[in-house]
């Protein structure tokens, strides 16, 4: 279970080992780097277990791709405090806030649960907004065809499917 002062001891452990973050990956190319976080970071969005209902347990290669990918982009910032905060905020997101997430999803309504995202998307397409302007219409774009239109089309085709029959159903033992 994780209290206050696990907290403080991960921060801790976190800020001390920090400094080393810069000179961690030094040999290796800034390109090399990116692509391999890249790669990491789509590892950690596909291994993800997003239909689990146990809080206790999380997905390991998630998670430690995750954070092998921040560790990597913690190794190219300049000062080591910006390694600690990118390193803190990142477990934050990678290991509590899915549990935070599911906790609110099994325990309370599921209108909490629509609030939450939707609070979520604003803060993201204000960070969107801040960091990069002109991708802001294309943040919002992409929210409404995944929250809205693509819904709505998967509800509308499922009027269309046909079940097909043949060889390969099981066999269904019939009375004699």
């Amino acid at each position: 279970m994780i209290t206050l002062k696990s907290l403080f001891g991960y921060a801790v452990m976190t800020l001390a080992v920090s400094p080393i973050f810069n000179t961690l990956t030094s040999a290796v190319s800034t390109n090399t780097i990116h692509a391999m976080a890249l790669t990491m970071l789509c590892v950690s969005t596909l291994t993800y277990n997003y239909f689990t209902v146990d809080t206790t347990h999380v997905s390991v290669i998630s998670l430690n791709s995750g954070t092998f990918a921040v560790v990597c982009l913690a190794s190219r910032l300049e000062e080591s405090f910006d390694a600690f905060v990118l390193m803190w905020t990142s477990m934050l997101l990678l290991a509590l806030w899915p549990a935070y997430r599911l906790h609110i999803r099994v325990n309370f309504s599921w209108k909490i649960d629509l609030l939450q995202s939707a609070v979520s998307v604003a803060i993201a397409g204000y960070c969107v907004h801040v960091a990069a302007p002109n991708l802001s219409t294309t943040f919002a774009a992409t929210c409404v065809m995944v929250f809205l239109i693509l819904p709505c089309v998967f509800y509308r085709m499922q009027f269309c499917k046909k079940d097909f029959s043949g060889p390969w159903d099981l066999a269904v033992p019939s009375q004699i």
